[in-house]
């Protein structure tokens, strides 16, 4: 008996760890000929979960201007103040959209980025759940080598999306001609079915059978006991 309740545990165990996983939503290395004539640029997209989503690719908004370079997604044209300004529309930007019946669970975001003679000193990510009023993280300080950043997105607010756009504002430039670059960048998570909450009658109906069903057993065994 005690050897059945231990091989219990360590089943439900198992199971329980399987759901703590990170696979990728979106990676691009972002490699090629002048990728920011693309806007967005999809090409070398991977996702494990291409059969469950609509992916945009990065793109850029309209207060910023594509750069030609090879292998890598660049800007320039980026505010020089010091407070960011998201009515400027300088970002990099991404948009997820889960199919019907389905939902995704963020984990976090990785990128490498490069500033590029006077570009924007300071970024910060910022989403569609809150109309890219709050950052996500810190304020990322860039710099002119290229650099691996990680963001988390394991919150509350990133768990159960249907669809959301991430921005990446870049502001706090030298010079307005400066220029930033992403080289390449990572979404992770899961995609997971949704799960209908069951109606209260459905429920009911769910304790009624359980108790029903508890009823037999105990008469069951009562006859067993008394046949022994």
């Amino acid at each position: 008996m005690k050897a059945k309740i231990l091989l219990m545990g360590s089943l439900l165990t198992a199971l329980a760890g399987a759901d703590v996983r990170a696979d990728v939503i979106v990676s691009d290395p972002i490699t090629g000929t002048k990728p920011n004539l693309s806007n967005p640029y999809t090409a070398g997209i991977t996702s494990d979960y291409f059969s469950y989503l609509t992916i945009s690719g990065i793109g850029r908004g309209t207060g910023i201007s594509g750069v030609d370079a090879n292998d890598t997604y660049r800007a320039n044209g980026f505010a020089t103040g010091a407070t960011l300004n998201t009515s400027n529309n300088d970002y990099f930007t991404f948009t997820i959209t889960a199919n019907t019946g389905y939902q995704i669970d963020f984990s976090d975001f990785t990128f490498n980025g490069q500033r590029v003679g006077f570009g924007p000193t300071s970024l910060v990510l910022r989403s569609s759940v809150d109309n890219y009023a709050n950052n996500i993280g810190s304020v990322i300080t860039t710099s002119t080598s290229g650099t691996n950043y990680t963001i988390d997105l394991s919150g509350t607010d990133f768990q159960n999306v249907t669809d959301i756009t991430f921005r990446l504002y870049g502001y706090n430039a030298l010079m307005p001609n400066g220029q930033y670059s992403i080289n390449n960048y990572q979404i992770n998570g899961t995609v997971e079915p949704v799960v209908a909450v069951p109606e209260p009658q459905s429920l009911s109906l769910v304790g009624v059978g359980s108790v029903l069903m508890f009823g037999f057993l105990r008469r069951t065994r009562k006859e067993a006991d008394a046949v022994a």
